[in-house]
């Protein structure tokens, strides 16, 4: 069989239909040198929909509630662009070099919101958030126990719980940062109607033109500190969001750290 197939029909109806070498089959695939649906790796969208259709199947056999999607295929090939996109910097080595990383305060008459998401190996997601003005005073901060999923669902909901708390404390101009590229790339470019994140990204939206002026941007983990502490320790609080007017012992250290711009190192590879 040709590694162009109809991968959303579902596995056992192809098993029932054909009698094949599956394991010369599964090499074939893999090992594809051809591209598709934009320069995409086929064995990486083939990868994808097998795990997807797995999934599916599963999910049909122990939910009772869970409905094949509408349009199955634009859910794959989503999901193989936002792995492709994110792996492809690190596939062309150059030079590794250090460099000195702090955080810096907003400019005047400006807020600054620090995000974060986090999971636990049991599935169990968090997220955490801290906002701050051009003085570094602390405005608010928050917890959220999300109950289990996936990173970029506790890093979306953390964006999410930390754009409404920005608005209720009435900040005017804002700078967002996140060390997810994934989930800065899904609010700075159009996204696909069928992404299961889609309802979300509009909450974003919506509450992103409530400011003057708003940016989103990615930073590395270094100087994301306080907002990574608070979505760790979101995994051991009860189920549910809670607001904090003061910073709470756990970061008060890395809160100093920022103040002070205590620099932090980071290896990084310069492309050629």
């Amino acid at each position: 069989m040709g590694c162009y197939f109809d991968w959303i029909i579902c596995l056992d109806t192809i098993t029932r239909a054909m009698h094949l070498d599956w394991m010369s089959w599964l090499a074939a695939n893999i090992r594809c040198k051809r591209t598709c649906y934009g320069e995409l790796n086929w064995c990486i969208v083939f990868l994808f929909a097998c795990w997807y259709i797995w999934k599916w199947r599963n999910k049909i056999i122990f939910d009772e509630e869970f409905h094949y999607p509408i349009n199955p295929s634009n859910l794959i090939i989503d999901a193989t662009k936002e792995w492709s996109s994110t792996t492809s910097k690190n596939l062309i080595l150059g030079q590794e070099t250090t460099i000195m990383l702090h955080w810096t305060m907003p400019p005047l008459n400006w807020c600054k919101l620090n995000i974060d998401g986090a999971k636990e190996r049991s599935g169990k997601i968090g997220a955490g958030g801290v906002l701050r003005d051009s003085s570094e005073s602390w405005i608010s901060g928050f917890t959220a126990n999300l109950g289990c999923g996936s990173v970029i669902q506790a890093e979306a909901w953390g964006l999410l719980l930390g754009l409404r708390m920005s608005v209720i404390a009435h900040c005017q101009k804002i700078i967002i940062e996140s060390d997810s590229d994934i989930l800065v790339t899904l609010v700075n470019q159009e996204v696909d109607e069928l992404h299961p994140l889609k309802s979300i990204i509009n909450s974003f939206q919506y509450l992103m033109q409530k400011f003057v002026s708003c940016e989103v941007k990615h930073v590395f983990r270094e100087i994301n500190m306080v907002a990574d502490m608070l979505s760790k320790c979101s995994l051991t609080e009860d189920l549910g969001v809670h607001f904090m007017e003061q910073p709470p012992q756990q970061v008060i250290n890395l809160l100093l750290d920022d103040f002070c711009e205590s620099p932090k190192f980071r290896t990084v590879v310069s492309h050629m």
